[in-house]
């Protein structure tokens, strides 16, 4: 079966695209339809959640002294911001890719 040969809702189907926030990201430049390059938009949203927290922890004084984990000692928030939401972002390129309908993939 061929990729033309498919209903075109199938054709269609994803579970990435689509909504506000795809939306976004294709209006900001950020990734075009077929979510690419994968890695914009990851690591400018990482940066856009980590960098206010950065500024404001070194503007509230906290960010070396003054509580019990300062911001700089604090990897859980780091590996959160910097890592995991990266890694989820360029998940779904990857998700995208392996769930559309490819004629290589589909056996009659």
């Amino acid at each position: 079966m061929t990729d033309t040969e498919l209903p075109i809702e199938i054709q269609k189907f994803s579970l990435v695209k689509g909504g506000p926030v795809y939306r976004l990201f294709c209006r900001s430049g950020l990734c075009n339809d077929d979510l690419e390059p994968p890695f914009r938009r990851p690591l400018v949203l990482a940066l856009l959640v980590w960098l206010p927290l950065l500024l404001l922890t070194i503007l509230g004084g906290r960010f070396n002294s003054g509580v019990d984990i300062p911001f700089l000692s604090d990897i859980e928030n780091h590996v959160r911001f910097l890592v995991a939401l990266p890694l989820l972002l360029a998940g779904e390129t990857f998700i995208q890719r392996l769930l559309s309908p490819h004629p290589q993939f589909c056996y009659s």
